[in-house]
């Protein structure tokens, strides 16, 4: 059985991943902010996503363009397939 490594961020605390060598990625965290504007439609949510480790933000108009990033992240890319049906 193969131990996961536990990453380290800034100053040594906790990155919020957790990796098992040779493995796909079966963790990943975000902060996301939810927030209702006012359009010419009425009110629409929109939605902000935040990278605890790198602080790196994405910005969505809607929701569903959020759930569609979400789901593009949380997909077996090609190689990860090949090795699920293994």
């Amino acid at each position: 059985m193969k131990k996961p490594t536990v990453a380290s961020g800034p100053n040594g605390r906790f990155s919020g991943s957790i990796e098992v060598q040779g493995e796909p990625k079966s963790y990943i965290s975000f902060l996301l902010r939810l927030y209702r504007v006012q359009s010419e439609e009425g009110w629409t949510w929109r939605a902000s996503l935040e990278d605890p480790l790198s602080g790196e933000r994405h910005a969505f108009p809607d929701l569903q363009t959020l759930f569609a990033f979400l789901e593009d992240r949380i997909s077996p890319r090609e190689e990860e397939r090949g090795e699920m049906q293994e």
